[in-house]
């Protein structure tokens, strides 16, 4: 919260001080510096959303399996009952019993499915660690921090009004 609410005051800050830096004459290299900055403060949410849509896409990969596991839970348990009602007509009448291969199959595919999950959840729990670390910048990328950019890009600014 504090990273939307510290970019929701920078960046107009930022586009303002731009603007107002045009107006006042700058030189194109001044301007350069002014609109690469600002376009990179204006970059920084973007890491964010792309993590946001990968858990998206992993979350909705997962429902599809969930559902998938439920359809072949389903079906394994209904053939499991006709086979236990076939057995059991097999002692009255002697008829043949379903097919076993096709269950064993089907629990094949269960295990693959259950396998598919666990891997989009540990997909998940990496994406979501690498979430919370990128929002805790690391002492030696602290120089690379959007909010060192954008400070350095005020502190420039200043110079340029005051200068």
């Amino acid at each position: 919260m504090k990273k939307y609410l510290c970019l929701s005051v920078i960046l107009p800050l930022c586009f303002f001080s731009a603007a107002l830096a045009l107006d006042q004459g700058t030189t194109a290299q001044q301007q350069a510096v002014i609109s690469t900055a600002a376009v990179a403060a204006a970059a920084f949410p973007r890491e964010e959303r792309e993590v946001n849509s990968a858990l998206s896409d992993l979350n909705y990969k997962l429902e599809y399996l969930k559902g998938r596991y439920d359809s072949v839970s389903a079906e394994i348990e209904a053939m499991k009952k006709a086979d236990r009602d076939l057995k059991k007509m097999i002692s009255d009448q002697g008829a043949l019993r379903l097919d076993q291969n096709r269950v064993k199959d089907l629990d094949a595919e269960l295990g693959v499915i259950r396998s598919e999950i666990a891997q989009i959840r540990e997909d998940v729990g990496y994406l979501k660690s690498m979430s919370a670390k990128s929002t805790e910048p690391s002492k030696t990328d602290i120089l690379k921090s959007p909010w060192v950019t954008a400070g350095s890009f005020v502190l420039a600014l200043l110079a340029l009004l005051i200068g």
